[in-house]
This record gives C-alpha cells, structure tokens and sequence, in this order.
C-alpha cells in the first residue's frame, strides 16, 4: 500500500506544538475521511466520527468547560468504551484542560479508586453521561471529594448550537503543557498520576510510528480501554496523530467472543493493533479451525505485544496457529514501555524477535531519540552487556513527573547513574532486565521478585507453569508471591478455577498436582496453595494481576475460596517440634518432588541421596 502524499512524517511531529494543532490539521486537510468507527458487540457498525465532526464535537465540549473552569484544571472522564469518551477526551485538550481517564463504577466497592483519583488530581469537574452520573449519586453522597465537583454531561453538551460553539477560544498551548494525567495501574504501589505532556507524547508517537511503519492510510483495529494508556495512546491517539482510521469495539465483546477482534482485522483490512499477551493466547484456544479458514489477515502488518510480560511461546503458537491466514512470525512483536515514559519505550518489529536461553523474549531497541540502560539499583552504577540490573530510560518521551509528588518524582524520574557517560535525570522504571547486543529483555518487576535461599524468581515463570498443565485453571487468573515462614521466604500460588471445572473437580489432586509440577519446573515447594472463583483474583484495571493484593487477601483469608491448602501457619515460624517437616522440605525442593512423596523413615540412599555428601 503506497503513502498518502499528506501522510505525516516522524520529521513533522518535531515541529508540532500540540495534539489539538494536529487535530486542527487533518480537520481541514481530510474533512470526510471516517477518524473513528464504534462496533456495536464488536461485530456491527455503529457510531463514527469524521475528523471534520470530531474537532467540532471537541469544541462543544471545550465551550461548556471553558464555562466551569479555568486553563489546565483537571476533568476526571467517566465513560464506557464509546466514542463519546473521544470527544469527550479531545475536549478537554480543546479547553486547555488536563483529562484525567478513567473508567466509570459499577458497584460501590469501586468507588475507592476513583475517589483517590479526584482527591489526588484535586479535579473540578467530572464529565460522563446521564446515566452513570445517575447511577452513582448515591455510591458519592456522602464522600466530600465529590461534593465540590460541577457534573458535565456529554448529551447536554453535544446539543450546543453553532452560535455558542463561535465562542470557543482557542487555548495557549506549547509541548511542555500537560495534556493528561495517566494514573498507574497500582500493580505495586499506590496509584500516582503521571503528568503526560504534549512533547512527551508528539515524541513517543514519532517512536511509535517509525517502529511500526504507521502512516494516514493505515486502519487501527482495537479492544482495548481507552482509559488504559496502551488503548488510549498506543491506538485511539495515535490513530489520529497519523489522519489514518480506527476501529473500535468494547473490551468485554473481545472476551466474550475473541474471533470478533481478528474478524475486524480482516473485514476492515486493518494493518496495525496492540494487545497485552493473554489476547493472543486466548485467540488461539478460542478461536476454531473452521473459523480461521474464513479469516484473511494478511493485511496485518505489525501487532504491538505489550503491557504484560511477552511470552516466546505464545509468540511461536500465534504464528503457527494463523500461518494459513496469513500472520507470519514477525506480525506480533514485543515491545516493552510503561505509563512514566508515556507509552513505548523498546520495540521489535518487521522480524521475528531474539529470544535467549532462558526462553526471554527481545523487546528490541529503544527510540532514536531516547536512551535505555541497565544499572545497579543499590550502587547506580551501569552494568555490563548480559549483566541483570535495572532498566533506566532517558530522553523526550519520559514523563515530567508525579502530579504533587515531588519526593516520588525526583525517587523515580530524576534518578543520577554514577558515572559521568550517563548525565542528566533518568527514570528508574522499577523493571529487572538486561541488554544483548543493544536488544532488551526485561525479566520482571523488582517489587515482585520472589527471592527464595539466594535465588531470584519471577512470578510470571511460575504463574504461567501453573496455568498451562491443566485445563481446570484459568489462564492469567493467577498469582505467585512468598510469605515469611520458618525465617525465611516461602512460595504460595493463587489459581482461578475455569467455571466449568468448579464441580466434578478432585481439588486435592489438583492440589498435589500443581505443587508436583512447580517443584519440577522451578526448583520450589508451594507453602500454601489457594484455588479461587474465577474472574475473582485482584487486578488493576488495566488487568495486571496485583500480586501484593492477593497476598493481603491471602493473609487476611478474604479471597473467594473454592479450596485451600497450607502447609503450615505461613506467618510465623515452624515450632522446633517440626525440625523433622523442615529437612523434608529442602529434600523435596532437592529432589524436584513434593513433601508427600517423601517418607521420614525411609533411607536416604533410596531418595537418591548420599548422607556422607554436603
């Protein structure tokens, strides 16, 4: 497919102030070419934008928030998946506002994060529909965050009349002005809000667009939230930035129903879209041959893979499973980023990716205009080639800061490496990996490491043992953390039960069964390990398992339990009277076995151990 001769260059967007002048831009240059088109159950066309009527829904929108507040005041966005979430999002930018995403509370038990979200951007106004400000008046009565919020909604706001949309008044607008707050998914920490420039997004669209060879004749498939940075800024945005045309369908017709977004790919011959590495997995166990023989996607060029970690093996049966339709080896790509470095900060792409010996995939290679290294997080100081430590990114794309936390600004975004080659403020992504001949493998969160005996772990190498070697446990529905038990760190494994499998299951066999299958793999005995209702396990809502949730509601027993097996009192030590329980352990963790297979009485030179050897 040649380029549009008005197809924006990488070169362009250096010299671009804002999203809202690139907006203005294709709003006179493609007036009737269609910017955005919703899917109706992700199957049936339904509302669409053209960009000549997405800058002026903007400025309708921007009209009613010039009204009620002032240059950068912050709007948190209350919607569904929706093109009114666009407009809504566009709107903002239009009135010199600061969006603050998010997505509307169904139950009150949600209403926490949002609470800290308003409390925290300090927003003034809260702009949604009708019926979800309806729907939450009495979750918010009593809380006074909300007390001093002025309510927009999008219906009143798109009846404004052309006489009042005159009255827009265009905001002053530079690179270095906030566009959004992107609040983190809280994985690990708190939320904080990342205060995401106009430059800091310009620049990683420039990376996005190099590396994944986009340009205003490519189509945009996606599912993904549009409160979740990789849905918002990885193809909503980004789509706009180019002039090209997005797809859009919700979330939940995607998991419902997964042929729906390769369906999309092929009807709307679609060349670019991103999805965490589950999406493809799922794809593959979902979707029938019959059904694949009727897809045709080979108008697919480049599928991101990010926003959890990438796995060579669903790499390799993506591939296999859709080579007849078309996806070859290097459509799905790794690429690695996070919410600080506003999107993307390494990419694979346009061949397949390098994976090591230990079965880690390549991230590829970081952005021509920013930097990426590894560093000793105790000592700051760079490590060598192949050498673990932690990921430090610099340059254009990295965030300002935390919104009114400046300790955890200067912590993590303005971190100095000891040595004078690295000068100038780093961020420290909070991310373990290594680079090989200039490609990046990122191996996992530090927080989350699980260090047992002087080994590191990484919990997604165990979550995904689990999840694999039987059908009754749900694929990414668990969780591997460890706990203090006899003065040191024990594994213990949270697992989702398939609906299905919740009757007709022998719980205790699977038990042994999952505890077998770790020690063999990783070397590990599970201290405790808890099967749960499905769709149960604490996430973000982008949909990261929160490991150090599920281990306070482990602690606490507040999990949705179908079955529990503990070794012991996990939170204090083995009384001395269980020395005898103690040795049978390390011989289990020795010998790749479970406890159970292990008799006391029984000689040691039958278990394969020489008593006479250390």
């Amino acid at each position: 497919m040649s380029r549009s001769s008005r197809t924006p260059s990488p070169k362009s967007l250096d010299q671009e102030q804002s999203l809202l002048a690139r907006l203005a831009r294709h709003a006179q240059e493609r007036p009737e070419k269609q910017a955005y088109l919703f899917l109706n159950d992700g199957e049936r066309a339904g509302d669409s934008l053209t960009y000549a009527e997405l800058a002026y829904a903007a400025k309708q929108v921007a009209v009613s928030l010039q009204l009620l507040s002032e240059p950068r005041d912050r709007v948190l966005l209350l919607f569904p998946q929706s093109l009114d979430y666009i407009t809504a999002y566009y709107g903002c930018l239009s009135a010199g506002c600061v969006a603050v995403p998010a997505y509307p509370p169904k139950t009150a038990r949600n209403i926490p994060r949002i609470q800290g979200m308003v409390s925290d951007s300090r927003a003034t106004v809260v702009m949604t529909t009708r019926k979800i400000r309806d729907n939450m008046q009495h979750m918010v009565a009593n809380i006074p965050e909300f007390a001093h919020l002025h309510w927009l909604l999008i219906e009143e706001v798109l009846l404004q009349e052309a006489a009042t949309v005159a009255q827009w008044q265009p905001p002053l607008i530079t690179r270095d002005c906030v566009a959004f707050l992107q609040y983190t998914s809280g994985s690990t920490s708190a939320p904080k809000g990342v205060m995401v420039t106009h430059g800091n997004l310009l620049s990683n669209h420039k990376w996005i667009q190099t590396a994944a060879r986009t340009h205003s004749e490519s189509v945009i498939v996606s599912w993904l939230p549009l409160f979740h940075d990789l849905g918002l800024i990885g193809t909503m945005m980004h789509s706009m930035v180019l002039g090209a045309r997005c797809i859009l369908m919700a979330p939940m017709a995607f998991v419902q129903k997964p042929l729906r977004w390769l369906q999309a790919i092929h009807d709307y011959r679609a060349t670019y879209t991103a999805a965490p590495n589950f999406a493809y997995d799922l794809c593959v166990d979902k979707i029938t041959a019959e059904q694949k023989a009727r897809l045709d996607l080979s108008c697919w060029e480049v599928g991101m893979n990010a926003a959890e970690p990438v796995h060579h093996h669903t790499l390799a049966r993506f591939a296999d499973a859709f080579q007849l339709c078309g996806v070859t080896t290097h459509t799905v790509v790794p690429w690695y980023g996070l919410a600080e470095g506003t999107l993307i900060v390494s990419a694979a792409a346009f061949r397949a990716p390098q994976v090591n010996q230990q079965q880690q995939v390549s991230s590829g290679v970081s952005g021509p205009d920013d930097r990426v290294c590894i560093i000793h997080p105790q000592s700051r100081r760079p490590c060598q080639d192949n050498e673990e430590g932690e990921i430090w990114v610099q340059g254009p794309s990295v965030a300002v800061g935390y919104w009114g936390r400046e300790e955890a600004t200067r912590e993590s975004l303005q971190a100095i490496v000891d040595d004078d080659a690295y000068s100038g403020h780093w961020l420290r992504t909070g991310d373990l990996g290594h680079q090989h001949n200039g490609e990046l493998f990122v191996s996992g969160r530090i927080k989350d490491i699980i260090l047992i005996r002087g080994q590191n772990h990484y919990p997604q190498d165990i979550e995904r043992t689990v999840e694999q070697f039987h059908p009754a446990l749900r694929p990414a529905g668990g969780a591997a953390f460890s706990v203090i038990n006899a003065h040191e760190e024990r594994l213990v494994v949270v697992q989702e039960l398939e609906r299905k499998h919740l009757k007709h299951t022998d719980f205790p066999q699977l038990v042994r069964l999952i505890r077998r299958e770790v020690a063999a793999q990783h070397d590990l005995q599970a201290v405790a390990v808890v099967l749960i209702k499905p769709m149960t396990i604490p996430k973000t809502s982008s949909g990261k398992i929160q490991r150090h949730a599920c281990l306070q509601a482990f602690t606490e027993q507040t999990l949705v339990e179908v079955y529990r097996w503990q070794e012991a009192d996990v939170a204090t030590a083995l009384p001395t009277a269980d020395l005898l329980q103690s040795v049978v352990w390390r011989l289990a963790e020795l010998l790749r076995i479970t406890p159970d297979d292990i008799n006391p009485e029984q000689p040691l030179q039958e278990l394969g151990l020489d008593p006479c050897r250390s």
